[in-house]
């Protein structure tokens, strides 16, 4: 055992070269974790809406052609944690494709369902288990497929009951469940559906999961929140009282979302406790909007306003800095930081688990997708918009998006080191009581920079740089290793100090993900051209750790004790 003198002195020396460091990151091998990833089956947390086997015909025949080189590209994208939207009638309709005799049957169900994963589900399902990629599964109980030639649904809850046990049994026959994060009953079931109805149809199909499934987990959604909504607090009081959130007028506006999560989660009491999780939903990079502070004190006014959610966790299962417009006008590496600001601050949140931004499948997201048709694939556009894509070859093929940098270290970095010990940023501070603002801060200079170039630029009016330099700190089971997730948008290098309480750092790796020329951060990103950005690796002395300006990094750090 070390001497109190000896445990001192080690600190001293680690500690002493930064006596006007930016900030001291501190690590003590005998310090009880913030949190523990391993607690909950989100993995390393971080990933995508959308998992690119569910784009269906072309694109997963294509993609599944070549497994491991897909596996090359999740890995260079950091698609480690995804999610599936309409994951059950995806799954029946493959099947149904599967139990086909002919070739004349398949060819004729291919046309008429060009958008069927044609690649049977078990070679998905073993590929994504022997990678370790997690996936959560977004349920539907609106209705079900009877037949699919000719096409006819059914919304009789009986039939749509047993296709999604179906499905759940499947899995676990399988011995798929390892790889489940949870089931999502319903994508943002409030923008349409009658929540008694959708409570009293999800009561008699969430029992049976867990009866087949017993340890899966299971999150139902609650609206969005903004600033400017009445207190969150009334919603409980008014939840019944439904004429009056039709007074003044308009059924439409949040007034009637915040409603329909009161109302559900009263119809829903019978099966609450079935559930482990609530899902949000947030969009928006400013204060007034979910991707930041205001969303995570939306997750606990509400758990304040409806005791029933108090002790659920969460799953914020859709993020983007922006919706609704144009997907093409998120590729830049300013987007990419505000990316990483965010999901550094969800991580340190106690209650989140997994965050899957919207959307791995559009240029949104973490992976760039040629149509093989001349075009790369978008999400949407309100004027129907896209990329030409003149390299086309008439067969799909994909790219590392300019997000996938960011998620492949960090994701990486958490899977080796999946205990979170404490979070700063430049001025220090610690887990508890650091500002998860960075991310917000950054979104409002982003603004500034873009007005100053497209105004001309005028050096004399260069916009105060609004950015932070944040970190978390994380470490493995055996405290043998440390990575420090860093993401610096501020203009300066940043130059923190490592302090290491009764042990010492071998040399530091460092992998970095930057744009060295302040303008070129706020140019558009076009697929299949060259790109403003760097990706660098390399090592270090632990004693004069450095993050350059506008660079999204991991530095990992062996500890010897």
């Amino acid at each position: 055992m070390k001497s109190k003198t000896m445990i001192a002195m080690s600190v001293l020396v680690f500690a002493a070269a930064s006596a006007s460091a930016d900030a001291t990151i501190r690590f003590d091998p005998s310090t009880p974790a913030f949190k523990d990833q391993r607690d909950h089956r989100s993995g390393s947390s971080i990933g995508y809406a959308g998992c690119v086997t569910d784009l269906g015909g072309q694109f997963t025949d294509e993609f599944m052609r070549d497994p491991d080189a897909l596996w090359e590209q999740f890995q260079k994208s950091g698609a480690y944690v995804v999610k599936q939207w309409g994951a059950n009638d995806d799954w029946n309709q493959s099947m149904a494709y599967q139990r086909l005799k002919t070739d004349a049957e398949r060819a004729e169900f291919r046309k008429v369902h060009p958008h069927t994963t044609f690649v049977a589900p078990e070679k998905i399902w073993q590929w994504r288990k022997d990678h370790g990629i997690r996936i959560l599964l977004c349920l539907e109980n609106y209705s079900t497929a009877t037949n699919y030639m000719p096409y006819s649904r059914t919304d009789d809850i009986t039939v749509v009951r047993e296709h999604i046990l179906e499905m759940v049994q499947w899995i676990v026959d399988n011995g798929f469940q390892d790889q489940v994060i949870g089931f999502e009953l319903g994508n943002e079931p409030y923008f349409g559906s009658e929540p008694e109805k959708f409570a009293d149809r999800w009561s008699k199909i969430v029992p049976d999961i867990k009866r087949i499934f017993p340890e899966a987990e299971i999150g139902f959604s609650i609206a969005e929140y903004r600033d400017g909504d009445p207190d969150v607090a009334a919603v409980r009081a008014r939840s019944t009282a439904v004429d009056k959130w039709f007074e003044g007028g308009s059924e439409f506006g949040f007034n009637k979302i915040n409603q329909w999560s009161g109302r559900f989660i009263v119809a829903f009491s019978n099966c609450l406790d079935l559930c482990s999780h609530v899902i949000y939903h947030f969009y928006g990079g400013d204060a007034a909007y979910g991707c930041g502070v205001s969303g995570f004190n939306r997750i606990r006014n509400f758990a304040k306003a409806f005791p029933e959610v108090k002790d659920k966790r969460v799953w914020i299962t859709e993020w983007r800095e922006r919706s609704d417009e144009d997907c093409r006008c998120q590729q830049m590496h300013s987007s990419s930081i505000f990316k990483a600001h965010y999901a550094l601050a969800c991580i340190c949140q106690p209650n989140i688990d997994a965050i899957n931004l919207h959307s791995c499948n559009s240029l949104a997201g973490g992976f760039d997708i040629a149509t093989g048709n001349g075009s790369w694939y978008i999400q949407w556009d309100p004027a129907g918009r896209d990329f030409s894509d003149p390299d086309f070859t008439g067969r799909p093929r994909i790219e590392t998006g300019p997000v996938g940098p960011v998620f492949s270290m960090y994701n990486q970095a958490l899977i080796a080191h999946p205990l979170i010990m404490d979070h700063g940023t430049w001025a220090g501070g610690s887990i508890t009581n650091s500002s998860y603002w960075s991310a917000n801060v950054f979104y409002s200079f982003h603004h500034a920079m873009v007005e100053w170039l497209t105004g001309g630029a005028d050096p004399k009016k260069l916009p105060q740089n609004k950015g932070n330099a944040e970190w978390v700190l994380a470490t493995n089971p055996e405290r043998t290793s440390i990575a420090i997730l860093v993401c610096n948008s501020t203009r300066n290098d940043w130059k923190p100090t490592l302090a290491m309480t009764g042990a010492k750092p071998g040399r530091a790796h460092y992998r970095t993900f930057s744009c060295p020329d302040e303008k070129r951060i706020f140019v558009h990103q076009i697929p299949g051209e060259p790109r403003p950005t760097v990706e660098a690796e390399y090592d270090g002395d632990a004693a004069s750790l450095v993050v350059p300006a506008y660079t999204i990094a991991t530095i990992t750090i062996p500890v010897v004790k």
